[in-house]
């Protein structure tokens, strides 16, 4: 195993780091659990167990509006911005060049430069995009992306060759797309059939369930395979839609999200700035929830100190949590 996982996607550790980071926190959670009965409690029990179906609740609010839709932040291999073409054929070796894209934004009148992976808030305005050659050894993870057709030909480099816009559906399992996903998925085709703008769907089953797919539901996107983790990593609905743009990611939904009435602003829209402003809404998604779990923890935390007063057993006199 490459990485411990302890933090899923968003830190990885090797697990020599895990380990030391285990023998840091070991002597802290040591120290706890012998103090534990000295410490003042915050709230009456009945109160500790109402707080913690109140955010157990959150998370599963949260759990199912990931499930349905697609996870507020993707920090998978996909995630938007992503080159799949340059991601597949990269190279260790140093003279290989390397390119990067920067965006740049104004505000207060200065001009400010800005990669894929480090955005700006929205008081930033965008302004326009450049690419640069940058030196250095790749340190790019592989990633895997291997699409064959229904004869079992691999059909990935004729793919990611395609210039300009490319939808891909995905669905892990045939069976997992309904009549009413299929009609939208169908709809969507239909739509981008008439802008001369390819349309494919990725599943990760086998042939004949494919072809069952195919001819029992009267899907009309073209079906390829690939495997089933991949199309895991490329979206994380049951069943969604990739926007790529010179095999670049440049955005994803959940097949229930399909922005119908925005599309044809979005393909009329710069692929980067596209790409750059969904980074933006993710990034600040993470700040406003920190944020809003902050400000619940706050007022709650008032809220106690306010109407809750703990009576000492060996005193009788009331402490504040």
């Amino acid at each position: 195993m490459a990485d411990c996982g302890c933090f899923g996607e968003a830190i990885k550790l090797t697990n020599w780091e895990t380990f030391f980071k285990n023998l840091v926190l070991l002597p802290f959670a040591i120290l706890l659990n012998y103090q534990s009965n000295r410490f003042i409690p915050v709230a009456p029990s009945h109160w500790e167990w109402g707080f913690t179906a109140f955010f157990a609740l959150l998370l599963a609010l949260l759990s199912v509006y990931s499930y349905r839709n697609l996870p507020m932040v993707d920090l998978m291999e996909f995630r938007t911005g992503t080159n799949i073409r340059e991601r597949l054929s990269y190279s260790f070796d140093k003279d290989t060049p390397r390119f990067e894209t920067l965006l740049i934004y104004t505000k207060d009148g200065k001009e400010y430069q800005f990669s894929m992976d480090n955005l700006p808030d929205s008081s930033y305005t965008f302004k326009d995009s450049r690419t640069r050659e940058v030196g250095g050894r790749r340190s790019l993870s592989y990633i895997d992306f291997a699409v064959s057709d229904s004869a079992g030909d691999y059909i990935t480099d004729s793919l990611l060759s395609i210039s300009g816009p490319l939808f891909i559906a995905t669905t892990p399992y045939s069976d997992f797309l309904g009549k009413r996903r299929i009609a939208r998925l169908n709809s969507l085709y239909d739509t981008l059939l008439s802008k001369d703008i390819p349309m494919i769907l990725l599943s990760g089953s086998g042939h004949q369930e494919n072809i069952a797919l195919k001819s029992g539901f009267g899907l009309k996107p073209a079906i390829y395979h690939t495997d089933k983790k991949t199309i895991y990593t490329i979206n994380r609905s049951y069943g969604g839609v990739v926007y790529l743009y010179d095999a670049v990611v440049v955005s994803k939904w959940s097949t229930s999200g399909i922005p119908f009435r925005e599309l044809d602003g979005l393909l009329l829209e710069d692929p980067e700035l596209l790409a750059a402003k969904r980074r933006i809404r993710e990034h600040l998604a993470v700040e406003f929830t920190a944020f809003a779990l902050l400000v619940i923890i706050a007022a709650m935390r008032c809220f106690l100190r306010i109407f809750y007063k703990h009576k000492n057993d060996e005193t009788g006199k009331e402490q504040e949590p």
